[in-house]
């Protein structure tokens, strides 16, 4: 185990990529800088999307999907962070890791989304038809009651 770990750390004879960069002060700026906001913005989206799954959980339909989309989104993000590090350190072997997860979250949110297509745009029909119905039963009970405040009325006359 250790000796796995030792190796997806290790830097072996690869050069980091500030190297690739020439250590262009602007090149390694505009890089680390920029994945750090992309990573940093991937954990914000999934850490609010976990806050809304665990605040509306039973409100939420297919909320399983929701948390597949954080991972997912997560894992790209993980994979940002990581390319900081090896703007120094040439963890390349970690770094691949991190994707090959990044791949699995992915394609598996991927072949888990096309399912709840028809089952999403059903529920927002339901939605729809629910609306409709209310609106309508409301404008039925509005002239009901002022029939009824009619007719009241001129039987106390």
């Amino acid at each position: 185990m250790l000796d796995s770990l030792r190796w997806l750390f290790s830097t072996g004879d690869f050069m980091s990529h500030g190297h690739c960069y020439l250590w262009d002060p602007g090149l390694v700026r505009l890089h680390g800088i920029s994945d750090l906001f992309i990573g940093g913005s991937y954990v914000a989206i999934s850490a609010t999307l976990v806050y809304l799954v665990r605040r509306a959980k039973n409100d939420i339909p297919f909320s399983w999907m929701f948390l597949a989309f954080g991972t997912f989104i997560i894992a790209c993000g993980c994979t940002h962070l990581v390319e900081i590090w090896t703007l120094w350190t040439p963890v390349y072997w970690f770094a691949g890791s991190v994707k090959v997860l990044t791949a699995v979250a992915s394609v598996a949110t991927a072949i888990a989304l096309p399912p709840l297509i028809p089952k999403s745009l059903e529920l927002i029909r339901r939605a729809k038809l629910s609306e409709w119905r209310q609106q309508h039963c409301n404008g039925r009970t509005r002239i009901w009651s002022i029939k009824s405040a009619s007719a009241n009325g001129s039987r106390r006359s």
